[in-house]
C-alpha cells in the first residue's frame, strides 16, 4: 500500500504532465493584434489593415526608443481568412487576435455578412470588440492616425467609446455580439457608431501629430449609421441618436440642456434610465414606449426658480419630459421614414404577441411606417448638488 508520502510524490510527479496546452505558443513568438481596418478594393478583394503591438516600446515605458507603439501592416485577398494568412508574410510572428479592441469597416454597399461569418467562426477571435464605421476617410487611414494621447490608435477609439457612450447619449458603442445578436433576431435592425477625422490627416498620421501642444488632426466618434438587416441605409443625427438611446439604453450619465421658463437655461444630468415598451392590440396594434428617468440638477442658470418649492421641480421635471419625448419621436420618425426597425418594436410584437407577428412579419417595414407608438416620459430630479438656487455672486458681495 502507497504511503502517503509516496502518493503526494507521484501526484507532483503527474502534474507536471498536465501543465501546458496542445497549441501553446509563447509571447515572444506572437504578433498582438489591438486594432484591425477593412476596406473593399478592386474586384472586389478586402484590403485589410492591422495594428499590432510594438512589444518592446510598450515594455520600454518611459524609456522608449522612439519608435510608435505599434506598427500597420496591409493586404488585399478575395477573403478575410485569406487576408489574415497573407498579413503573415509581412508580420515577423505568429498573428493573435484575442486582444483585438477595435474593427472598423471603410465599405459599406455590399453589406455586412460578407465579411461577419469568418469572425463568427474563428474560435481564436474574442467577440466583444468594438465595431465603427469609418465616415470620410478609409478605414486604413483612420487606423492609420496617431492620438495625441494614447499610443494605440485602437485604444484610443476603444477608450474613447467607452467613456462617451456612458457620458453622452449622442453615442452608441457596438460589440461584435451585439450586431450578431440583432442579426439574428426577428424584428430589429442594427446601429454602429460611426469614427472620422478632423483636420490634416497627412500630419495626423506623423509623430509630429504628438509632439503639438495643438494637434493637426483627430479621431472623432460620432454618427451613429443604422441598417436593414446588414445593409447600410443612412446617419443618425445627434438628436435622433439621443432619442435612440434614451429608449435602447439604460446607463447612460448623460446631461440634457434645457430652456428655462423666462430666460437662461438649466442642465438635468440623467442617473439611470428605465425604458419599456408594451404592445396593445385593441383592434388595431398600437406600441408604448414609456421611459422612467432618475436624474440629477447639474446646472442652474434661472431666473425667478425657486427650486426649494415643488411646483419649480414639478415645471423642470416636466420640461425635461418634453425634450426626451420629442427626442425620440423624432428618432422613431427617422426609422418609420427610412423604413427600418432600430428600435426592436417587432421584437417586442413577436415576444408580446406571436401571433400577430406572424401576420405582420411579411409586410413588416409597410406596417412599421403605420403603428402608431405613442411616447411617455416621467423624469424625476432627485438631487441638485451643493446648492439649490441660481448661484448669484452679488449675494456673496453684499453680504445678503
Amino acid at each position: 500500500m502507497l504511503t502517503k508520502n509516496t502518493f503526494i510524490v507521484l501526484l507532483l510527479l503527474v502534474s507536471v504532465f498536465l501543465t501546458g496546452c496542445w497549441d501553446q505558443w509563447e509571447l515572444r513568438d506572437l504578433s498582438v493584434v489591438t486594432g484591425l481596418a477593412i476596406d473593399k478594393g478592386e474586384n472586389d478583394e478586402f484590403i485589410l489593415t492591422m495594428q499590432v503591438i510594438n512589444p518592446s516600446e510598450i515594455a520600454a515605458q518611459e524609456e522608449g526608443s522612439g519608435f510608435t507603439a505599434a506598427q500597420n501592416y496591409e493586404t488585399s485577398a478575395s477573403s478575410i481568412q485569406e487576408g489574415f494568412r497573407k498579413l503573415t508574410q509581412q508580420a515577423p510572428r505568429r498573428v493573435l487576435f484575442s486582444y483585438c479592441g477595435t474593427d472598423h469597416r471603410g465599405d459599406r454597399k455590399d453589406g455586412l455578412s460578407n465579411f461577419l461569418d469568418h469572425f463568427y467562426r474563428d474560435h481564436e477571435i474574442r467577440s466583444d470588440f468594438f465595431l465603427l464605421i469609418a465616415r470620410g476617410e478609409s478605414a486604413s487611414d483612420i487606423l492609420s492616425l496617431l492620438p495625441p494621447i494614447e499610443e494605440l490608435t485602437s485604444v484610443n477609439l476603444k477608450h474613447s467609446l467607452l467613456y462617451s457612450e456612458n457620458s453622452y447619449t449622442a453615442v452608441k458603442g457596438v460589440t461584435l455580439d451585439d450586431l450578431f445578436e440583432d442579426l439574428a433576431t426577428r424584428g430589429i435592425d442594427p446601429v454602429m457608431e460611426g469614427v472620422s477625422t478632423s483636420g490634416d490627416v497627412a500630419i495626423g498620421k506623423s509623430i509630429e501629430n504628438r509632439e503639438s501642444v495643438k494637434p493637426s488632426a483627430y479621431l472623432y466618434v460620432g454618427h451613429t449609421g443604422f441598417f436593414k438587416a446588414d445593409r447600410f441605409v443612412g446617419w443618425l443625427n445627434e438628436d435622433e441618436v439621443k432619442g435612440y438611446n434614451y429608449v435602447m439604453s439604460e446607463n447612460q450619465d448623460t446631461p440634457e440642456t434645457l430652456s428655462c421658463p423666462n430666460s437662461g437655461t438649466f442642465v438635468v444630468e440623467t442617473q439611470r434610465i428605465e425604458p419599456e415598451i408594451t404592445v396593445h392590440t385593441d383592434g388595431s396594434p398600437t406600441i408604448d414606449i414609456n421611459i422612467k428617468i432618475h436624474s440629477t440638477l447639474s446646472e442652474m442658470n434661472c431666473e425667478g426658480i425657486d427650486i426649494e418649492k415643488m411646483e419649480s421641480k414639478q415645471l423642470m421635471e416636466g420640461i425635461m419630459n418634453d425634450k426626451v419625448e420629442a427626442l425620440v419621436n423624432v428618432a422613431i420618425q427617422k426609422s418609420k421614414e427610412e423604413r427600418v426597425d432600430i428600435f426592436g418594436l417587432g421584437r417586442e410584437i413577436y415576444r408580446e404577441q406571436p401571433r400577430l407577428w406572424k401576420q405582420l412579419k411579411g409586410e413588416w417595414y409597410s406596417h412599421l411606417a403605420e403603428i402608431p407608438v405613442h411616447v411617455n416620459v416621467n423624469t424625476e430630479i432627485v438631487g441638485s448638488g451643493d446648492v439649490n438656487n441660481t448661484f448669484n455672486v452679488r449675494d456673496y458681495i453684499d453680504g445678503d
